[in-house]
């Protein structure tokens, strides 16, 4: 490694301090080629050497990849970045580059590492394309084969290792597959679901630690649940014991000292929203995406006893293989709307999410018990589906939910009507009662605008990667309950001077009961 630092510093300087000890051009180009040619030498014996030197060199990585790449080797799920501009596909890509040479160096040849992008298009732009530039020529390739598919290969002498370049556009298609580390470019464009099913693919052989990295910005259908588990460190039960195994590498744009000029201005001249959370990283700049008056601070709420006078409705999106979401809230006399609890499962039939959400009203302390005056319902619960039940019925979901006393009334589906029925809401009218409703408030904090049809939520309820049941059930009993206050009519001319008339005319006082 001595001869590839000396080689790799006269490379740097030679062209400045030959010129006073050289007298020709020649001489000075025949000792950079030789420089040229033992860092290479040296490159090629011990490719692992030397990219650890590069990295640490500041040559490949910056300060905050490097971090980035001490994190990653310390914990088992890492996060980078948060911005955009320090670097974060380059990372990814050399990271498991780096992880494959370690497993070499290790004895485990052979290992298969996963580069996942949300897309085909994306990936070939974000990282194939990058790696066939970066990537040395000596160290392997990118190619497809019938074993492992398209992908990065190590040449034998290196280890054999490949990076799997792989879309996530049906994660699915991994449910069977291994993977000796996982990276994947922009997670926030992914749902929950996707990372769990990859960390369901995350094992090799001999490898006790196998390492998941991400990266991304804020913003995406994955901004709250990435958001929630490595910048608020706010785990579910089940991801408890594993808290200690995540990491996050905040990384900004200045970070990178290598950012043009014509790029910084683009950064900075964004609207507000977005510079902050593409310059800044701040997380908090796409809260309320599609509902841009969506207010944290304001709208959550400690819980409180209802008042016995204010009405208490219901409001469900049924779900089988999807969550079923069911909603309480009460209306006081002022028109404000406050949610109480939310009921957020799946994977379970429908008379299982008949006796829990009845118990769970049955059992509200805020509402003493109190029974909703109506319960606004989705289409779905309307319709006879063979695969609600084990065998064939023609029980309907509102037939289940009806036995157990809970009477599901067909809401008004319009869309468009409904979000802006909610949207008018916020942030004065409409209330979350804290920690019992995280599965509505993510889902506010996360909904995009649809590209299609900015007046509804991303996918317009056709899309299965936007979490949108307890938004849907929501809007349904908001649209029941909110009444726009109605403006005092002027009366035309012509009425005036009719009521002025009855006002005058013989009997005009009268009253029932007055003879």
């Amino acid at each position: 490694m001595r001869y590839f630092l000396i080689a790799f510093l006269l490379t740097m300087t030679a062209p400045i301090e030959l010129l006073a000890t050289r007298d020709t051009y020649e001489e000075q180009g025949a000792i950079i080629t030789l420089a040229k040619q033992e860092a290479l030498r040296q490159a090629q014996l011990n490719p692992l050497e030397y990219f650890e030197t590069e990295y640490l060199s500041g040559f490949y990585l910056v300060p905050k990849q490097i971090l980035a790449m001490q994190s990653a080797d310390e914990h088992r799920y890492m996060f980078y970045g948060g911005a955009r501009g320090p670097g974060k596909s380059r990372f990814i890509r050399w990271f498991l580059l780096r992880e494959l040479l370690q497993l070499h160096s290790r004895g485990i040849n052979n290992a298969m590492v996963g580069l996942f992008c949300e897309d085909y298009p994306s990936l070939i732009d974000r990282q194939v394309n990058k790696i066939s530039v970066e990537f040395p020529e000596w160290l392997g390739e990118v190619k497809e084969t019938k074993l492992f598919g398209f992908g990065f290969y190590l040449k034998e002498q290196y280890g054999s290792g490949v990076i799997a370049l792989r879309n996530l556009d049906d994660p699915s298609k991994f449910q069977s597959a291994e993977f000796a580390a996982e990276g994947v470019d922009e997670i926030t464009k992914n749902p929950v679901t996707t990372f769990n099913m990859l960390r369901g693919s995350l094992r090799w052989p001999g490898i006790d630690r196998p390492k998941f990295i991400a990266a991304s910005n804020p913003g995406g259908i994955g901004h709250s649940w990435v958001r929630q588990y490595w910048i608020d460190r706010n785990f579910p039960p089940e991801l408890q014991p594993l808290a200690k195994e995540f990491s996050f590498v905040k990384a900004l744009p200045k970070d990178n000292p290598f950012l043009s000029q014509s790029y910084w201005d683009d950064l900075n001249t964004q609207p507000d929203r977005i510079r902050r959370a593409w310059v800044d990283g701040d997380w908090d700049a796409f809260q309320g995406q599609f509902f841009r008056d969506f207010d944290q601070d304001k709208e959550l709420i400690d819980p409180f006893e209802i008042p016995r006078h204010w009405n208490i409705v219901g409001s469900i999106d049924p779900g089988w293989s999807s969550p079923c979401s069911f909603g309480l809230q009460a209306e006081n006399e002022e028109g404000k709307i406050h949610r109480i609890f939310t009921y957020y499962e799946e994977k379970r039939n429908p008379e299982q999410h008949a006796d829990a959400i009845f118990s769970m009203i049955k059992n509200c302390k805020e509402t003493g018990g109190r029974m909703p005056s109506m319960i606004y319902s989705g289409g779905d619960a309307f319709a006879k589906k063979d695969r609600y039940s084990v065998t064939a019925t023609d029980r309907t979901f509102a037939d289940v939910f009806q036995s157990r006393g809970l009477i599901l009334t067909q809401a008004n589906l319009d869309r468009v009507l409904g979000w802006g029925s909610m949207g008018m809401l916020m942030p004065d009218r409409y209330f979350i009662f804290k920690g019992y409703n995280t599965p509505l408030v993510e889902q506010i904090i996360a909904v995009q605008s649809d590209e299609k049809n900015p007046n509804d939520i991303q996918g317009r309820g056709n899309d299965p990667n936007v979490e949108d049941h307890a938004l849907d059930e929501q809007r349904y009993a908001i649209q029941s309950m909110y009444k726009i206050a109605p403006q005092k009519p002027q009366p035309e001319a012509w009425v005036a001077a009719w009521h002025k008339r009855m006002a005058t005319a013989p009997g005009a006082g009268w009253k029932p009961g007055m003879g």
